[in-house]
């Protein structure tokens, strides 16, 4: 899959998680909004660190090689 494919999916996942987590909070229910909007925080987390180790292999390892740089 594409990187800009899973940055979209992913993207709007996280979006959706993030938003019922603010309406939640702000609608009363501030447990559940807090614990939405800490999930989105580790979902994100987890969204970056693939899309880290993602760029690494398919655009710096294939540069480094061309170059020696390893």
């Amino acid at each position: 899959m594409k990187l800009g494919t899973v940055l979209t999916i992913h993207g709007n996942i996280l979006g959706a998680i993030a938003g019922a987590g603010f309406i939640e909070a702000v609608r009363g229910d501030v447990l559940m909004g807090s614990v939405l909007l800490l999930t989105s925080g580790i979902y994100g987390n987890l969204l970056v660190r693939y899309i880290s180790k993602k760029i690494k292999e398919e655009y710096l390892e294939p540069i480094s090689k061309i170059f020696m740089l390893k």
